[in-house]
Formats: C-alpha cells, sequence, structure tokens
C-alpha cells in the first residue's frame, strides 16, 4: 500500500450495536448493488455480523480528511459442537482504489 501522498489506511471494526455505525453502513453498502453481481444488504438487525471497514487517512498540513476506500463483511457462524466461526460474505474495494492491495490487506 504505497501512494506519493502523506496517507494511513486504518482498518476500524464496525457492528450494527452501534447506531452511527449502522447509518454509516447503510450508506456504504448501496454500493454493493453497483459492483458485486447477485449480492444483497445485510440484515442490520441480526448482531451476528461484523463489518470492516477500510479507510484512506491523508494528512495535509493541520487538517485530517477520511475517504471509505471499501469494506469486508463476515458472519458468526455456528460451528459444531461448541464453536462459533466468523465466515466472509462481501468485500468491497471501491473502483478508484483497486489493484493496490487495499483487499489482502482487508482479509490479513
Amino acid at each position: 500500500l504505497s501512494s506519493g501522498i502523506n496517507a494511513e489506511w486504518p482498518l476500524r471494526p464496525g457492528s450494527f450495536k452501534n447506531n452511527q455505525f449502522r447509518d454509516f453502513h447503510s450508506r456504504m453498502q448501496t454500493f454493493i448493488l453497483w459492483y458485486i453481481d447477485a449480492a444483497s444488504y445485510l440484515d442490520s438487525d441480526d448482531l451476528s455480523w461484523k463489518v470492516y471497514t477500510l479507510f484512506e487517512k491523508v494528512k495535509e498540513g493541520n487538517s485530517v480528511r477520511y475517504s471509505s476506500i471499501g469494506f469486508l463483511s463476515c458472519y458468526s457462524y455456528y460451528h459444531y459442537p461448541n464453536k462459533v466461526r466468523p465466515r466472509i460474505s462481501q468485500v468491497l474495494i471501491l473502483p478508484p482504489y483497486q489493484k493496490q492491495g487495499h483487499g489482502a490487506h482487508l482479509l490479513s
């Protein structure tokens, strides 16, 4: 992940328990219908979903600018006999940020 600007790429976990995150994700997930074939929205009432959002953080003088790069959604499934396992459901990197290693960063 490199560019010619002073940038960082923070990864933030999110949960639908948080109303601010729920609002943010409802706006962000509209992109999946444009870029993922046969995609569907996540059920934000199901608290088993975890969403990891990747941002670009650019420092310009005294100001900081954040841009959404993409997200990864995981669902916690019950695994017999007594475990829960995460399963990746959706990964979206917006087109201006593709082919720069951001998808691998989300998966690691």
